[in-house]
């Protein structure tokens, strides 16, 4: 999945229990990663 990709996340869909990429992407914008 290209999602699973997106900033290279410490984390699985399996550990945020998140299996719909629609809530993945809702978490990524309300919890920006900072690799910056």
């Amino acid at each position: 999945s290209a999602t699973a990709n997106a900033g290279t996340p410490k984390f699985t869909f399996s550990e945020l229990g998140l299996e719909d990429p629609a809530a993945f992407n809702n978490f990524m914008n309300q919890n920006p990663p900072a690799d910056g």
